[in-house]
């Protein structure tokens, strides 16, 4: 078994051993912190494809999927808050 299929076989037994076991508040953090990672990686791809001289549509595609997902944050936050009234995001102990 490769390294990183072991890896990535231990991330997934994690989450589905843990994300059950979470409450609503719980879940609903746990997953703006997830796609605010996301939105980092993809500006990060963005900013890296800028500079390098590949095709000039790769930036667009990056720079699109960061803004995607920064609207999915931006209304995952609407949503916690409206839920949530006024509790900050939960920071979850819970790391695959």
């Amino acid at each position: 078994m490769s390294e990183v299929f072991s890896s990535v076989n231990h991330i997934i037994r994690k989450c589905l051993e843990t994300l059950p076991h979470l409450n609503p508040e719980e879940l609903v953090s746990y997953k703006i912190k997830t796609k605010v990672e996301e939105v980092e990686v993809y500006y990060r791809l963005y900013e890296l494809s800028k500079e390098m001289i590949w095709s000039e549509e790769l930036p667009k595609i990056f720079y699109q999927l960061y803004q995607e997902n920064l609207e999915h944050v931006e209304k995952l936050l609407e949503l916690y808050k409206k839920i949530f009234q006024g509790k900050k995001l939960f920071q979850s102990t819970f790391h695959p």
